[in-house]
Protein backbone atom coordinates (compact mmCIF):
# COMPACT_ATOMS: atom_id res chain seq x y z
CA UNK A 1 0.00 0.00 0.00
CA UNK A 2 2.92 2.38 0.71
CA UNK A 3 4.46 1.77 -2.71
CA UNK A 4 1.12 2.51 -4.38
CA UNK A 5 0.82 5.78 -2.49
CA UNK A 6 4.32 6.83 -3.59
CA UNK A 7 3.79 5.96 -7.23
CA UNK A 8 0.45 7.80 -7.32
CA UNK A 9 2.27 11.09 -6.63
CA UNK A 10 4.72 10.73 -9.55
CA UNK A 11 4.23 12.58 -12.81
CA UNK A 12 4.17 10.89 -16.23
CA UNK A 13 7.46 9.65 -17.68
CA UNK A 14 7.39 12.02 -20.64
CA UNK A 15 7.19 15.19 -18.51
CA UNK A 16 9.56 14.49 -15.52
CA UNK A 17 12.35 12.56 -17.36
CA UNK A 18 11.74 9.22 -15.60
CA UNK A 19 12.34 5.96 -17.56
CA UNK A 20 9.46 4.43 -19.45
CA UNK A 21 8.27 0.89 -18.66
CA UNK A 22 10.15 -0.46 -21.71
CA UNK A 23 13.47 1.03 -20.54
CA UNK A 24 12.82 -0.29 -17.02
CA UNK A 25 12.30 -3.76 -18.47
CA UNK A 26 15.53 -3.49 -20.47
CA UNK A 27 17.41 -2.36 -17.35
CA UNK A 28 15.94 -5.29 -15.38
CA UNK A 29 16.95 -7.70 -18.15
CA UNK A 30 20.53 -6.36 -18.30
CA UNK A 31 20.81 -6.53 -14.50
CA UNK A 32 19.60 -10.11 -14.51
CA UNK A 33 22.19 -11.00 -17.17
CA UNK A 34 24.98 -9.34 -15.17
CA UNK A 35 23.93 -11.14 -11.99
CA UNK A 36 23.79 -14.46 -13.86
CA UNK A 37 27.29 -13.86 -15.29
CA UNK A 38 28.64 -13.04 -11.82
CA UNK A 39 27.07 -16.12 -10.28
CA UNK A 40 28.44 -18.38 -13.07
CA UNK A 41 31.92 -16.83 -12.73
CA UNK A 42 32.04 -17.28 -8.95
CA UNK A 43 30.63 -20.82 -9.15
CA UNK A 44 33.30 -21.86 -11.68
CA UNK A 45 35.97 -20.14 -9.58
CA UNK A 46 34.85 -21.97 -6.45
CA UNK A 47 34.79 -25.31 -8.30
CA UNK A 48 38.33 -24.77 -9.60
CA UNK A 49 39.58 -23.80 -6.14
CA UNK A 50 37.85 -26.79 -4.55
CA UNK A 51 39.35 -29.18 -7.13
CA UNK A 52 42.87 -27.78 -6.64
CA UNK A 53 42.45 -27.91 -2.87
CA UNK A 54 41.32 -31.54 -3.06
CA UNK A 55 44.26 -32.50 -5.31
CA UNK A 56 46.79 -30.75 -3.07
CA UNK A 57 45.24 -32.31 -0.01
CA UNK A 58 45.43 -35.79 -1.56
CA UNK A 59 49.08 -35.31 -2.50
CA UNK A 60 49.89 -34.02 0.99
CA UNK A 61 48.11 -36.96 2.60
CA UNK A 62 50.04 -39.38 0.38
CA UNK A 63 53.36 -37.73 1.22
CA UNK A 64 52.50 -37.71 4.92
CA UNK A 65 51.60 -41.40 4.76
CA UNK A 66 54.90 -42.22 3.04
CA UNK A 67 56.78 -40.20 5.68
CA UNK A 68 54.98 -42.06 8.45
CA UNK A 69 55.85 -45.41 6.82
CA UNK A 70 59.51 -44.38 6.47
CA UNK A 71 59.63 -43.28 10.12
CA UNK A 72 58.19 -46.64 11.17
CA UNK A 73 60.79 -48.49 9.12
CA UNK A 74 63.56 -46.32 10.58
CA UNK A 75 62.32 -46.99 14.10
CA UNK A 76 62.33 -50.76 13.44
CA UNK A 77 65.85 -50.62 11.97
CA UNK A 78 67.06 -48.48 14.86
CA UNK A 79 65.66 -50.92 17.42
CA UNK A 80 67.32 -53.84 15.60
CA UNK A 81 70.64 -51.97 15.51
CA UNK A 82 70.40 -51.19 19.20
CA UNK A 83 69.71 -54.83 19.97
CA UNK A 84 72.69 -55.92 17.87
CA UNK A 85 74.87 -53.30 19.52
CA UNK A 86 73.86 -54.53 23.00
CA UNK A 87 74.57 -58.10 21.92
CA UNK A 88 77.99 -57.10 20.65
CA UNK A 89 78.74 -55.35 23.93
CA UNK A 90 77.70 -58.46 25.80
CA UNK A 91 79.91 -60.62 23.56
CA UNK A 92 82.85 -58.26 24.09
CA UNK A 93 82.33 -58.40 27.87
CA UNK A 94 82.24 -62.20 27.70
CA UNK A 95 85.43 -62.20 25.64
CA UNK A 96 87.15 -59.96 28.16
CA UNK A 97 86.10 -62.26 30.99
CA UNK A 98 87.37 -65.19 28.95
CA UNK A 99 90.67 -63.39 28.38
CA UNK A 100 91.05 -62.82 32.11
CA UNK A 101 90.33 -66.46 32.71
CA UNK A 102 92.85 -67.38 30.02
CA UNK A 103 95.47 -65.19 31.67
CA UNK A 104 94.85 -66.93 34.97
CA UNK A 105 95.14 -70.29 33.31
CA UNK A 106 98.31 -69.13 31.60
CA UNK A 107 99.83 -68.29 34.96
CA UNK A 108 98.92 -71.72 36.17
CA UNK A 109 100.19 -73.41 32.99
CA UNK A 110 103.55 -71.69 33.22
CA UNK A 111 104.26 -73.86 36.18
CA UNK A 112 103.44 -76.98 34.21
CA UNK A 113 105.82 -78.84 31.94
CA UNK A 114 103.67 -78.44 28.78
CA UNK A 115 103.91 -74.64 28.96
CA UNK A 116 105.22 -74.23 25.42
CA UNK A 117 102.36 -76.18 23.85
CA UNK A 118 99.81 -74.23 25.87
CA UNK A 119 101.41 -70.93 24.85
CA UNK A 120 101.22 -71.90 21.16
CA UNK A 121 97.56 -72.77 21.54
CA UNK A 122 96.97 -69.59 23.48
CA UNK A 123 98.63 -67.49 20.79
CA UNK A 124 96.51 -69.08 18.12
CA UNK A 125 93.34 -68.51 20.16
CA UNK A 126 94.48 -64.98 20.95
CA UNK A 127 94.95 -64.28 17.24
CA UNK A 128 91.49 -65.61 16.47
CA UNK A 129 90.04 -63.58 19.30
CA UNK A 130 91.83 -60.41 18.18
CA UNK A 131 90.49 -60.85 14.65
CA UNK A 132 86.99 -61.33 16.02
CA UNK A 133 87.40 -58.21 18.19
CA UNK A 134 88.57 -56.21 15.16
CA UNK A 135 85.59 -57.43 13.15
CA UNK A 136 83.28 -56.50 16.01
CA UNK A 137 84.80 -53.02 16.31
CA UNK A 138 84.45 -52.46 12.55
CA UNK A 139 80.87 -53.64 12.73
CA UNK A 140 80.19 -51.25 15.63
CA UNK A 141 81.70 -48.36 13.65
CA UNK A 142 79.50 -49.20 10.66
CA UNK A 143 76.49 -49.34 12.98
CA UNK A 144 77.36 -45.89 14.37
CA UNK A 145 77.69 -44.49 10.84
CA UNK A 146 74.31 -45.94 9.82
CA UNK A 147 72.76 -44.59 13.02
CA UNK A 148 74.07 -41.07 12.28
CA UNK A 149 72.79 -41.32 8.70
CA UNK A 150 69.41 -42.44 9.98
CA UNK A 151 69.32 -39.51 12.39
CA UNK A 152 70.11 -37.10 9.54
CA UNK A 153 67.40 -38.64 7.36
CA UNK A 154 64.96 -38.40 10.22
CA UNK A 155 65.80 -34.72 10.78
CA UNK A 156 65.38 -33.97 7.06
CA UNK A 157 62.05 -35.75 7.01
CA UNK A 158 60.93 -33.84 10.09
CA UNK A 159 61.84 -30.60 8.31
CA UNK A 160 59.84 -31.67 5.24
CA UNK A 161 56.92 -32.60 7.46
CA UNK A 162 57.05 -29.20 9.18
CA UNK A 163 57.14 -27.45 5.79
CA UNK A 164 54.16 -29.49 4.67
CA UNK A 165 52.28 -28.55 7.83
CA UNK A 166 53.07 -24.87 7.23
CA UNK A 167 51.79 -25.20 3.64
CA UNK A 168 48.64 -26.85 4.98
CA UNK A 169 48.12 -23.92 7.36
CA UNK A 170 48.60 -21.43 4.51
CA UNK A 171 46.10 -23.39 2.40
CA UNK A 172 43.60 -23.32 5.25
CA UNK A 173 44.08 -19.55 5.58
CA UNK A 174 43.55 -19.15 1.81
CA UNK A 175 40.44 -21.30 2.07
CA UNK A 176 39.05 -19.09 4.87
CA UNK A 177 39.78 -15.95 2.84
CA UNK A 178 38.06 -17.43 -0.21
CA UNK A 179 35.11 -18.44 1.95
CA UNK A 180 34.83 -14.86 3.24
CA UNK A 181 34.98 -13.50 -0.32
CA UNK A 182 32.29 -15.96 -1.40
CA UNK A 183 30.13 -14.89 1.55
CA UNK A 184 30.56 -11.24 0.50
CA UNK A 185 29.62 -12.11 -3.09
CA UNK A 186 26.58 -14.01 -1.86
CA UNK A 187 25.53 -11.00 0.25
CA UNK A 188 25.95 -8.69 -2.77
CA UNK A 189 23.93 -11.12 -4.88
CA UNK A 190 21.16 -11.22 -2.25
CA UNK A 191 21.09 -7.40 -2.12
CA UNK A 192 20.90 -7.22 -5.92
CA UNK A 193 18.06 -9.72 -5.93
CA UNK A 194 16.18 -7.70 -3.32
CA UNK A 195 16.75 -4.53 -5.36
CA UNK A 196 15.50 -6.31 -8.48
CA UNK A 197 12.42 -7.43 -6.57
CA UNK A 198 11.80 -3.85 -5.47
CA UNK A 199 12.25 -2.60 -9.04
CA UNK A 200 9.83 -5.24 -10.29
CA UNK A 201 7.29 -4.26 -7.63
CA UNK A 202 7.74 -0.58 -8.54
CA UNK A 203 7.29 -1.40 -12.22
CA UNK A 204 4.12 -3.33 -11.48
CA UNK A 205 2.86 -0.47 -9.32
CA UNK A 206 3.65 2.02 -12.11
CA UNK A 207 1.84 -0.14 -14.64
CA UNK A 208 -1.18 -0.41 -12.35
CA UNK A 209 -1.00 3.36 -11.68
CA UNK A 210 -0.93 4.21 -15.41
CA UNK A 211 -3.75 1.76 -16.11
CA UNK A 212 -5.86 3.46 -13.42
CA UNK A 213 -4.82 6.86 -14.81
CA UNK A 214 -5.87 5.87 -18.33
CA UNK A 215 -9.18 4.59 -17.03
CA UNK A 216 -9.75 7.84 -15.14
CA UNK A 217 -8.82 9.89 -18.24
CA UNK A 218 -11.25 7.91 -20.35
CA UNK A 219 -13.98 8.44 -17.76
CA UNK A 220 -13.15 12.17 -17.57
CA UNK A 221 -13.24 12.40 -21.37
CA UNK A 222 -16.64 10.76 -21.36
CA UNK A 223 -17.83 13.19 -18.68
CA UNK A 224 -16.43 16.15 -20.65
CA UNK A 225 -18.16 14.93 -23.81
CA UNK A 226 -21.42 14.67 -21.93
CA UNK A 227 -20.95 18.14 -20.40
CA UNK A 228 -20.06 19.59 -23.78
CA UNK A 229 -23.20 18.07 -25.22
CA UNK A 230 -25.24 19.58 -22.37
CA UNK A 231 -23.61 22.98 -22.89
CA UNK A 232 -24.24 22.80 -26.64
CA UNK A 233 -27.85 22.05 -25.89
CA UNK A 234 -27.99 25.00 -23.49
CA UNK A 235 -26.32 27.24 -26.13
CA UNK A 236 -28.84 26.18 -28.72
CA UNK A 237 -31.60 26.92 -26.22
CA UNK A 238 -30.04 30.35 -25.50
CA UNK A 239 -29.72 31.04 -29.23
CA UNK A 240 -33.35 30.12 -29.73
CA UNK A 241 -34.25 32.63 -27.04
CA UNK A 242 -32.57 35.37 -29.12
CA UNK A 243 -29.26 35.97 -27.26
CA UNK A 244 -26.67 35.75 -30.07
CA UNK A 245 -24.55 38.92 -29.85
CA UNK A 246 -23.74 41.73 -27.45
CA UNK A 247 -25.25 45.23 -27.60
CA UNK A 248 -22.40 46.65 -29.66
CA UNK A 249 -22.41 43.72 -32.14
CA UNK A 250 -18.67 43.07 -31.95
CA UNK A 251 -18.57 39.99 -29.71
CA UNK A 252 -20.85 36.96 -30.12
CA UNK A 253 -21.25 33.62 -28.40
CA UNK A 254 -19.42 31.96 -31.28
CA UNK A 255 -16.20 33.62 -30.06
CA UNK A 256 -16.27 31.55 -26.83
CA UNK A 257 -15.67 27.87 -26.19
CA UNK A 258 -17.88 26.47 -23.45
CA UNK A 259 -16.02 24.28 -20.95
CA UNK A 260 -18.43 23.38 -18.14
CA UNK A 261 -21.36 24.56 -16.12
CA UNK A 262 -20.46 26.43 -12.95
CA UNK A 263 -23.85 26.90 -11.33
CA UNK A 264 -27.54 27.62 -11.72
CA UNK A 265 -29.78 30.11 -9.91
CA UNK A 266 -33.32 31.48 -9.99
CA UNK A 267 -32.69 33.91 -12.87
CA UNK A 268 -30.21 31.89 -15.03
CA UNK A 269 -27.08 29.74 -15.29
CA UNK A 270 -23.32 30.52 -15.08
CA UNK A 271 -21.04 28.80 -17.60
CA UNK A 272 -17.19 28.64 -17.71
CA UNK A 273 -15.90 29.59 -21.19
CA UNK A 274 -12.61 30.17 -22.96
CA UNK A 275 -12.35 32.94 -25.53
CA UNK A 276 -10.57 36.00 -26.83
CA UNK A 277 -11.96 39.52 -26.89
CA UNK A 278 -10.94 41.89 -29.69
CA UNK A 279 -7.50 43.32 -28.89
CA UNK A 280 -7.00 41.12 -25.81
CA UNK A 281 -5.43 37.75 -24.92
CA UNK A 282 -7.22 34.45 -24.81
CA UNK A 283 -8.41 33.69 -21.27
CA UNK A 284 -11.22 32.16 -19.23
CA UNK A 285 -14.58 33.92 -18.77
CA UNK A 286 -17.70 33.25 -16.72
CA UNK A 287 -20.85 33.99 -18.77
CA UNK A 288 -24.19 34.28 -17.06
CA UNK A 289 -27.28 33.59 -19.14
CA UNK A 290 -30.45 35.26 -17.73
CA UNK A 291 -34.11 34.48 -18.45
CA UNK A 292 -36.01 37.65 -19.37
CA UNK A 293 -39.37 36.23 -18.44
CA UNK A 294 -38.28 35.43 -14.87
CA UNK A 295 -36.68 38.88 -14.55
CA UNK A 296 -39.79 40.67 -15.89
CA UNK A 297 -42.11 38.67 -13.67
CA UNK A 298 -40.03 39.46 -10.56
CA UNK A 299 -39.77 43.22 -11.43
CA UNK A 300 -35.97 43.06 -10.88
CA UNK A 301 -35.10 45.63 -13.59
Amino acid sequence: MGALAITSQKEPAGTSGEPTPETAKRIDFTRQQEIQCLTDYYETRMRILQDTHKKERRTLEKENQTLKNDIRVQKIVNTKLRKNYTKMLEVEADLQTELQEVKLTMKKLKEDKDMEIIEIKHRREKGFLMEEIRDLRNFVKSLKVTNTNLKKDREERMKVQNELQEELQTLRIMKNKLQKKCDKVMGIEINLRTELGRVKDGNENLNSYWEMKMKNCEEENKILVLRNQELQKELEAIKKRGINTADDGKVSLHDFQFIRKLGEGTFGTVVLTKGKLPGGPEQLYAIKALKKRSIDSSNYL
